[in-house]
């Protein structure tokens, strides 16, 4: 983790500044999001990537029971704005309890420490990642931002504080979305 962020801490001021994109190109800084409550941002490699499409739908029978727990859910990805009305189209987004963003500078990826690298993709967990989601009928349908990066899920509690970091290591390397919830409620808990 980069030595800004410490877990259980707030975010500095300027990871906090870091505007990321709506699909109609406008700004929407780090900290608005955050000032919404807890917090949940999945952030994926790119939004044409066979392994987020997986992912995506590994996510969308378990919003609700998210949202149940106060906690505001996005996708983030670092394409170009124009990729996401296709990617909120793709996977049946629109009315569901999670909104869509986009980082085309990767800055949040950088901020937060997430791997980008080309051999990330090469590594044969990778490739078996890539399998198994082909498998379960997932499709590479375009490179819709940086096919290099890697994804991960950020979790902030109301007071702003990062509490759960996962940097996905390789393409397809993905936590259970139970690991996930058990984690976010066990935090919601201990902040009681």
């Amino acid at each position: 983790m980069p030595d800004s962020l410490k877990l259980g801490q707030p975010l500095p001021a300027e990871v906090t500044a870091i505007r990321l994109l709506d699909a109609s190109g406008e700004e929407v800084k780090l900290d608005t999001l955050l000032s919404k409550g807890s917090t949940l941002i999945i952030l994926l490699r790119h939004f044409g990537c066979i392994a987020c499409c997986e992912h995506v739908n590994a996510w969308l029978p378990h919003l609700e029971r998210f949202t149940a727990c106060g906690i505001q859910l996005y996708f983030v990805g670092n394409g170009q704005p124009r990729y996401l009305e296709g990617f909120v189209e793709r996977h049946q987004l629109s009315g569901k309890p999670i909104t869509v963003l986009t980082d085309p500078q990767r800055s949040l990826y950088d901020a937060v420490g997430m791997v980008r690298s080309i051999t990330s993709n090469l590594r044969p967990t990778s490739i078996k990642n890539a399998i198994r989601a082909f498998t379960r009928g997932n499709r590479q349908t375009a490179i819709e931002g940086n096919p290099n990066q890697q994804g991960g899920i950020l979790f902030f509690d109301k007071q702003r504080n990062l509490v759960f970091v996962h940097r996905e290591r390789t393409l397809g390397d993905h936590l259970p979305v139970d690991t996930v919830y058990n984690k976010v409620v066990e935090t919601l808990n201990l902040n009681r």
